[in-house]
């Protein structure tokens, strides 16, 4: 009788450190705390923290954390003052991007970005190797338009954690996210996470990835950031950003205030 009490609380603690630990793992380290860059926009300081030295950009730091500040100036304040709390860090993962929500301590909620997403999307493929692996990433930079696509579609997860976009989608809508990450057409197949999340965040992108500061700001002009111009959509069920899931980004608080 003892041998069995002792065998199922063993498990009942195994089984909760392995519920635990991932939750724990996807909050800012203290150890991340390393060089930083700091700037100012829109009234705030930001820094931007470097936790490794894989950097074979050619780039220093310091153009590294303005090419984040050019993408960040492109949002409302009101979605800035909430990305302000989020620590931005460059150096994790080798590839990509990714959110880091701490159900801890949501003061330590993160947005990692790897070196490689700072290249010109445009420019040829890089092959490199990181941490032991070799990766090939084509950047995610848009040296036309200015901006970070990757760091967009971060902070695009974290507008969704706030207002609860995703999560408060009737069934239907939650469906046709879902059928949409799991075919290749609409979603990307390399990508490595496939929550329905990821429909609202690559929206965020697409909204404000436009070509000009000046057209991303024009929904703003009376008032109203559902109304002037809008990016561009393409009808079907297999295109990502079709004007049905634009609607649900504009339809959802994230669009009530625009200061």
């Amino acid at each position: 009788m003892k041998i069995s009490v002792l065998l199922f609380t063993f498990l009942c603690i195994c089984s909760f450190k392995s519920i635990a630990q991932p939750g724990a793992n996807l909050c800012f380290q203290d150890e991340w705390f390393n060089e930083g860059e700091r700037f100012q926009a829109r009234g705030m300081t930001w820094d931007v923290w470097f936790i490794n030295e894989q950097n074979n950009l050619g780039m220093t730091r310091e153009e590294i954390a303005n090419k984040v500040k050019i993408t960040l100036e492109r949002l409302p304040t009101s979605h800035l003052r909430i990305v302000n709390e989020i620590h931005i860090v460059v150096g994790k993962p080798c590839k990509g991007g990714g959110s880091r929500k701490c159900a801890s301590n949501p003061e330590r909620a993160g947005i990692l970005l790897s070196y490689e997403s700072f290249r010109d999307m445009r420019a040829r493929p890089t092959r490199y190797r990181c941490s032991g692996r070799n990766y090939t990433d084509k950047g995610a930079w848009d040296e036309e338009k200015q901006t970070h696509g990757t760091l967009l579609h971060e902070i695009g997860h974290h507008i969704d954690y706030k207002y609860s976009i995703t999560n408060g989608l009737p069934r239907h809508e939650r469906e046709d996210f879902r059928t949409c990450v799991n075919t290749n057409g609409c979603y990307s197949k390399t990508a490595k996470t496939r929550g329905i999340s990821e429909v609202t965040a690559q929206a965020y992108y697409a909204y404000f990835n436009r070509t000009t500061y000046q057209q991303v700001m024009a929904g703003s002009t009376d008032g109203s950031p559902r109304s002037g111009t809008q990016p561009a959509t393409r009808n079907g069920a297999t295109k990502l950003f079709n004007q049905r899931r634009l609607n649900v980004l504009l339809s959802s608080d994230a669009w009530e205030s625009w200061d």
